[in-house]
C-alpha cells in the first residue's frame, strides 16, 4: 500500500521491519512487489516516467542505506541467522537441503516419488483426492510449492497454463494511479510467495487480489488514463 502511493519511508521502513523478522517467504514477497511497481513505472504514461527519474536518486540512495544496515545485522548480529541457513543449501546433501528449505525440500521430494509411481499422474494429476506422506504416518493433499501442488492435483499442463495466466496478469499494463493499483502489488507478493508457500490453494487473499488485479487491468476509465 505504501509503495503503491509512494511513501517510501513507510515503504523502506516496512521493508527494514522485515528483513530483522527472518521471514524469507515476505522477504520474497516485498523485493517482487517492489520489481513489479518498478515495471509497471516505466510502462505508465510520460509523467510517471519522469517521477521515476526524479526519485532515482532516492531510490539508489535508499537501497546503499537498506544494504548498510543488511551488512552491519549480517556480519555483528544474529537477526539475520535464519537467512543464513539458505547458504547451507546443497544438493549432495539431503539434510543440508531439509535445513535450508525449513524441510520443504523433503516435502517436494515426497510428492516428486508419489507421481513418479505412475507417470501418468504428471500428465492428468491425481485429483483433490490425493494425498502424500510427507513425514513418518503424516499425509498433505499438496505441497507448499504451490506449482507442484498444482501438478500433483491436476497435471503438468494445466499446472503450467494456469501459472502462465498468473504472470501474464501481472505483466498487463495498469494505472499506478488508480486507487486499486496497490492490489496488483499484494497479488504479485503473494504469486511470489506461491512458490514457497500453498498460497494458492489455501490463501484464498490469493484468488481476491487476483480478482482486483483482473478488474484494475480492464477498467474502462484506468485504461482511457493511461491512453491519454
Amino acid at each position: 500500500y505504501y509503495l503503491s502511493n509512494k511513501k517510501w519511508k513507510y515503504f523502506l521502513s516496512g521493508l527494514i521491519l522485515v528483513i530483522l523478522s527472518g521471514k524469507r517467504a515476505s522477504l520474497v514477497m516485498v523485493l517482487f512487489a517492489f520489481l513489479i511497481y518498478i515495471y509497471d513505472l516505466y510502462r505508465n504514461k510520460a509523467k510517471d516516467r519522469k517521477f521515476f527519474k526524479k526519485t532515482k536518486r532516492i531510490i539508489l540512495t535508499s537501497m546503499v542505506f537498506v544494504s548498510a544496515i543488511i551488512g552491519y545485522l549480517w556480519n555483528y548480529t544474529r537477526y539475520l541467522n535464519r537467512f543464513k541457513l539458505v547458504l547451507k543449501f546443497d544438493f549432495s546433501n539431503q539434510y543440508a537441503m531439509y535445513i535450508a528449505t525449513g524441510g520443504r525440500s523433503e516435502e517436494i521430494f515426497r510428492v516428486l516419488e508419489y507421481l513418479n509411481e505412475k507417470p501418468l499422474r504428471y500428465l492428468i494429476g491425481s485429483g483433490f483426492g490425493a494425498k502424500v506422506e510427507v513425514a513418518d504416518n503424516f499425509f498433505r493433499h499438496y505441497s507448499h510449492f504451490s506449482p507442484l501442488a498444482y501438478v500433483l492435483i491436476f497435471g503438468v499442463l494445466f499446472s503450467f497454463l494456469i501459472y502462465l495466466l498468473f504472470f501474464s496478469k501481472l505483466l498487463s499494463r495498469v494505472n499506478i494511479n488508480h486507487p486499486l493499483y496497490f492490489s496488483k502489488l499484494v497479488f504479485a507478493g503473494l504469486f511470489a510467495s506461491s512458490f514457497l508457500g500453498a498460497v494458492v490453494l489455501n490463501d484464498v487473499n490469493f484468488w481476491v487480489f487476483y480478482g482486483m488485479t483482473i478488474f484494475l487491468i480492464h477498467d474502462r476509465d484506468s485504461n482511457e488514463q493511461i491512453r491519454s
